[in-house]
């Protein structure tokens, strides 16, 4: 039910990122991380032009969760970029450091 209430918000006001940001975390929720990595994108794509530095922490938070869970290496990239942004973020630094201990790195976690 979220996820198609998002979808129908993101359909009639495609500007709001608020909607955008919604709909990639119902995706994350279904575990349909190809989608949420696309709407995350677009999502980071949309807060970098409005100048939106919160909304831009979400989206590469949000980019790195859907990653990590299709199992690709960028998501370091998209927790270490969230943190950038947002130093505070618990769940991008918990992000962040479950990719360096699914490699064994976490010496990399200081960084």
């Amino acid at each position: 039910a979220a996820l198609r209430s998002y979808e129908a918000a993101v359909e009639l006001q495609p500007e709001r990122l608020a909607s955008r940001l919604g709909l990639g975390n119902a995706q994350l929720a279904l575990q349909d991380f190809r989608a949420a990595a696309r709407t995350f994108r677009t999502s980071l794509a949309q807060a970098e032009q409005a100048g939106d530095e919160a909304a831009e922490a979400r989206a590469h938070l949000g980019l790195g969760v859907a990653l990590r869970g299709r199992g690709d290496a960028a998501a370091e990239s998209s927790f270490r970029e969230a943190l950038q942004l947002d130093a505070a973020n618990v769940r991008a630094l918990a992000g962040l450091a479950a990719c360096l201990a699914d490699r064994n790195r976490l010496d990399g976690a200081e960084k």
